[in-house]
Formats: structure tokens, C-alpha cells, sequence
């Protein structure tokens, strides 16, 4: 049975893996962005000893530590926190560097992840919005440094020269270089899990929207649909049908005195047994509590069983002896029969001549078969 794509249970299925592998990729991001920060912060700051005190390693430092705690923490906080920090910081890195040295830092650097993180995870227009912010910053920067407002704070021929500066730039790029690729990789890998995991769930919802979910059977929506195209086949004078209402007998008492699990044991039990007498294309399905549909159908292949021999059939298998947890359970089956008609017939006319029939099986006193009048 097809699914309504408009169905909200099947977009709330997509929108939780959807979140899902949002909050598997923040959490790769925040632990790569964790090493990143533990390897690069103390040599960042090392160039305090070369060339001294620069405001901006305190920036460094305060990063680290909340992106360390943030990894401590990454599973018991939502994916939007953890990349939120993530692009605050980057950006704030960002704007230190490249107001601090220009373009002797990785601050460019720093403004581009920001900008990959977001294409990650936001929505076009803010990362339009981070972009812009970001390139708003380099000009800013640029214009500082061109126009004298801002200085070096060390001799750039001197900066140039040193091993650190250099070490700095190589590792960070490496590092970069390296998430990157991790990410790209776990994105690809993650889109195609995703994609088998959306035709699975939706699978699933198709399974449920025509399925019970206890028994597997076809539920009442599926059987009923099903009744409506038979008796579109039957006025074509291309098939025959009989529908077979099946409501069980002492069922309530076994839920009662069992409970609810040896209840759902024995209607497990019931439709695999109903299962096991039909044959392949006829219909068995759940429709209530305790109340079953089998309809059986002739399409000029085989004929139609002799319908009280098959119900008789049904009463022997419903009343099978079953066991749950040491204790012998058993229950009866009382059985209305009903032939689909040719003419304007539908299944809630015919459930309700089966019905009927059923009952009066019931105050007849159960475990018994009845064919209604047509």
C-alpha cells in the first residue's frame, strides 16, 4: 500500500533521522575541532616566548577550554548549541587573527571553516549571512592594515624568519586539511546510510499504515480497501468471494486473569494459525481487539472451499491449545460468513451481514459457524 507523501507521520519519521545524523556530524565536528584546538592552541600561544604577550592567545585559551568542555558534554547537548559555539568561536578566531596579524595568521583560514561549517548545517540564507559576515571582517582588516589604523605586533621580516611562525601555519593547515577531508567523507558515507535508512522508515510507515502492529496481519484500512477494489473485480464477473468474521471466544477472560501479555500471545498465535489455512492471495487480517477478517477469493483458477467445511476449519485452528509461561491457554471462535455480492456491494455491508451472523452464533452459545442471508 502506497503512503501519502503529505502523510505528517512520514515527514516526523524523516525530520528524526534527519536529526539524528545532524547530531552525529556536530558531534565528529566538535571532536575534531577538540584536537584541532589541543594540538594548536599551546603552539599558537608559544609564540609568547619569541615575540611576547599578544591579547589574542587568551582568546585561544578560553576557546579550547569550552571546546573541551563542550566535547565532555557533546552528548547530553543538542547538535544547534554545539555548532552555534563552534561558529561563534571560529568566527571570533577569525576576527582576532586577521586584526592581529593580518595576513600572517591563519584568521583567513579560520573565516573559511566558518563558512564550511555553516553550508553544513544552517540554511542558505545565514550562510549567506555568515559569509557575508566574514568577508566584511577580511575588508575590515584589509583597510586597517592599508589604511595604518592597525600595526604588526611584531617586525614582519623578523616573523617571517622565525621556524614557529611557519610551524604554526603548517600544522594548523594540516590539521584543517585533515577534518576536512574526515568530514567529506563521513558526509558521503552518512548520506548514503541516510538514504537506506529513509527507504527503510518508510518501508516501516507503509508496513504500519496497512499493518497491525502486534500480529503483522492487514489491518482494517488495508482489508477494507482491499474489499473495495474485490467488489469492483465481482460486478466484472471476474472473481468470487466470501468474507469470514471471526471474533474469539473467552478471549476477555484470558486477558483478565493472564494479563495483557498472554492476551497478545494467543493473537499472535491465532493469526499465525489462521495464516497457516489459507491459501497464497487470500486476505487474513485484523480488524479489532479480537476480531479477525479472512476473505477468500476465486479468480477461475481453483474454486471457492466449501465455506462451511472452512470455517469449521477456522474454529480448529483459532482453538488450538497454546502454552505461555507453563499454563495451557485456549480460546474459541465464533465465525459469521457472508459471499460478496455482484451488485453495489462494500465491506461495511458485508461485515455487517457477517457480523450479524456472528452473533448469532454467539447467543447460540459460541465456537460455532453461521452463513448470513444474503
Amino acid at each position: 500500500m502506497k503512503l501519502d507523501a503529505s502523510s505528517p507521520t512520514r515527514y516526523q519519521a524523516i525530520g528524526d533521522v534527519l536529526n539524528e545524523e545532524a547530531e552525529r556530524a556536530a558531534n565528529q565536528l566538535l571532536v575534531g575541532a577538540s584536537i584541532i584546538a589541543s594540538v594548536g592552541v599551546p603552539i599558537s600561544v608559544s609564540r609568547f616566548f619569541v615575540f611576547g604577550w599578544n591579547n589574542v592567545y587568551s582568546l585561544h585559551i578560553f576557546g579550547l577550554i569550552v571546546v573541551l568542555i563542550l566535547c565532555f558534554f557533546r552528548h547530553r547537548l543538542p547538535a544547534r548549541i554545539k555548532t552555534g559555539v563552534i561558529l561563534v568561536l571560529s568566527m571570533l578566531v577569525s576576527l582576532a587573527g586577521l586584526f592581529n596579524y593580518g595576513l600572517y595568521g591563519n584568521g583567513a583560514l579560520w573565516g573559511s571553516f566558518a563558512v564550511f561549517v555553516a553550508s553544513m548545517f544552517l540554511h542558505r540564507r545565514n550562510i549567506l549571512a555568515i559569509a557575508a559576515l566574514f568577508m566584511l571582517i577580511y575588508l575590515m582588516a584589509a583597510v586597517g592594515y592599508v589604511t595604518g589604523l592597525l600595526t604588526f605586533p611584531a617586525d614582519p621580516i623578523d616573523y617571517l624568519q622565525s621556524p614557529l611562525p611557519w610551524g604554526i601555519a603548517i600544522v594548523g593547515s594540516f590539521f584543517f586539511v585533515v577534518l576536512v577531508i574526515i568530514i567529506d567523507s563521513n558526509h558521503k558515507t552518512t548520506t548514503q546510510r541516510l538514504i537506506l535508512e529513509l527507504e527503510n522508515k518508510t518501508k516501516q510507515l507503509a508496513m504500519m499504515a496497512g499493518h497491525d502492529l502486534l500480529t503483522e496481519l492487514p489491518n482494517l484500512r488495508s482489508v477494507k480497501e482491499h474489499t473495495e477494489n474485490l467488489v469492483a473485480e465481482l460486478a466484472a464477473g471476474k472473481a468470487e468471494s466470501a468474507m469470514f468474521f471471526i471474533d474469539l471466544d473467552g478471549f476477555k477472560k484470558i486477558n483478565d486473569t493472564h494479563g495483557h501479555d498472554a492476551g497478545d500471545h494467543v493473537l499472535k498465535t491465532v493469526a499465525k494459525a489462521l495464516l497457516g489455512i489459507v491459501r497464497s492471495g487470500d486476505i487474513v487480517a485484523r480488524v479489532g481487539g479480537d476480531e479477525f477478517v479472512i476473505l477468500l477469493t476465486d479468480y477461475g483458477e481453483t474454486p471457492l472451499p466449501d465455506l462451511e467445511g472452512f470455517a469449521q476449519r477456522i474454529i480448529e485452528a483459532a482453538g488450538a491449545e497454546t502454552r505461555y509461561q507453563g499454563q495451557a491457554l485456549r480460546v474459541g471462535a465464533s465465525v459469521g460468513i457472508t459471499r460478496l455480492g455482484r451488485d453495489q456491494d462494500s465491506y461495511d455491508a458485508a461485515v455487517k451481514r457477517a457480523d450479524a451472523a456472528m452473533y448469532q452464533v454467539k447467543n447460540a452459545g459460541k465456537n460455532g459457524f453461521r452463513v448470513a442471508h444474503q
